[in-house]
């Protein structure tokens, strides 16, 4: 018997999560959402005058997992929202499924992103998303730098013959 993990298809999507010190708040994902279920706010700190992200909210009990945020993230910014391979998420409540990347009153600085995407460093996950990335690294050995490759070099080459 194989543990569940194992038996997950290549492209299964799992919870989501975000790096927010990669984020650079251009609020593509919560456009892309179909259902509403990613809340980005930002706004300007009174003494530095920079934009910050004052929130950054997912509710995963209306996620339908279709891949849209990750997608547009990835592919027009800095792929900082990614599915993970964790499934787990029964809670007593539904408010526990509402993952909070911004803690009230603390916000983020924006991420200036590089020209180079192989720039791009990789950090740590939100305060609530610790345990699934983990476990989802955890189960899964690939690491962002994987994830990351263009997929001419992420596909094997063969043999002619």
């Amino acid at each position: 018997e194989k543990p569940v993990t194992q038996m997950l298809q290549k492209r299964f999507r799992g919870l989501l999560e975000v790096q927010l010190d990669i984020c650079i708040g251009c609020k593509r994902c919560e456009k892309a959402c179909p259902i509403n279920c990613i809340a980005v706010e930002l706004s300007k700190d009174a003494e530095t005058k920079k934009m910050m992200i004052s929130r950054f909210d997912i509710d995963v009990s209306k996620c339908m997992f279709c891949g849209l945020c990750a997608e547009v993230c990835a592919s027009e910014a800095t792929g900082a929202i990614r599915h993970t391979r964790e499934f787990e998420a029964a809670c007593g409540t539904l408010d526990a499924l509402v993952f909070r990347y911004v803690e009230p009153g603390h916000p983020v600085p924006l991420y200036k992103a590089p020209k180079d995407k192989s720039e791009i460093p990789v950090g740590e996950a939100g305060p609530h998303a610790r345990e699934a990335r983990e476990r989802a690294l955890r189960d899964n050995p690939a690491t962002f730098a994987e994830l990351r490759k263009p997929k001419t070099e992420a596909a094997p080459a063969e043999s002619a013959g």
